[in-house]
C-alpha cells in the first residue's frame, strides 16, 4: 500500500467526491513550501538532489490530478529543481492539468487544487493537510491491508504507474536541460 497521505484526509475525500460530479476540462495544483529551507526535511540529502522535489512531492500531486481528471497519458516537465518545478499532464480524458512544486519558498505551506470547467472552478485548499487524523486513517488501512482483510487501490500497480509518469517527467526534464546547454 502506498502512503499517499493526502488521500486519507477527510477534506480531500470530500473534495474528490464533489469533483467526481464536476464537469471539468482542466486542473491546476500548487504545492509550495519552505520545507527544504528549514525543518525536518531540510537535512534530507536526497530531497536536495537534482530531482528530489519531484520524487518527494510528485506521487502525491500526480495522484490527486488523476483522481480529479482520470489517468494521465503523457507528462512534460520544466523549471529549475533548485527553485520551482512544473509539470503539464495530458489526461486520457482529453483534459489537461498543471502541477507546480517548490520546497524552497520562504512561505507557509500552500497546497491547492483547482478544477476548471464550464460551470466554473472547484477549489481545494489542503494547506493544513494531512492532519494527524489522516495519518491515523492511513495506518488503519495499512494494518487492514497487511492482515489481508481488505484490498486497497493504492497498491503496487498504482505505485508503478506513478513511478513511470515520474520517470517520463524526469526524461523530459533531462532533454529540456540538455537543449539549454
Amino acid at each position: 500500500m502506498l502512503a499517499l497521505s493526502y488521500r486519507f484526509s477527510q477534506k480531500v475525500k470530500d473534495y474528490l467526491a464533489e469533483a467526481s460530479r464536476f464537469r471539468a476540462f482542466g486542473a491546476r495544483t500548487c504545492f509550495i513550501t519552505g520545507a527544504l529551507l528549514a525543518g525536518p526535511f531540510a537535512s534530507s540529502p536526497w530531497r536536495h538532489e537534482r530531482n528530489g522535489l519531484l520524487l518527494d512531492l510528485g506521487p502525491h500531486t500526480i495522484d490527486l490530478m488523476e483522481a480529479t481528471l482520470g489517468p494521465v497519458g503523457t507528462v512534460r516537465a520544466g523549471g529549475d529543481p533548485s527553485g520551482m518545478v512544473a509539470l503539464i499532464l495530458e489526461h486520457k480524458s482529453g483534459a489537461t492539468s498543471e502541477i507546480v512544486l517548490s520546497g524552497r519558498a520562504g512561505i507557509d505551506p500552500k497546497v491547492t487544487v483547482e478544477l476548471y470547467g464550464p460551470d466554473g472552478c472547484l477549489t481545494l485548499d489542503a494547506s493544513g493537510e494531512p492532519t494527524p487524523v489522516a495519518f491515523e486513517s492511513l495506518r488503519r488501512d495499512f494494518v487492514a491491508v497487511a492482515r489481508g482483510g481488505r484490498p486497497n487501490s493504492f497498491d503496487v500497480d498504482h505505485g508503478l504507474h506513478l513511478q513511470q509518469l515520474i520517470e517520463d517527467a524526469l526524461q523530459d526534464w533531462d532533454e529540456v536541460a540538455s537543449n539549454r546547454r
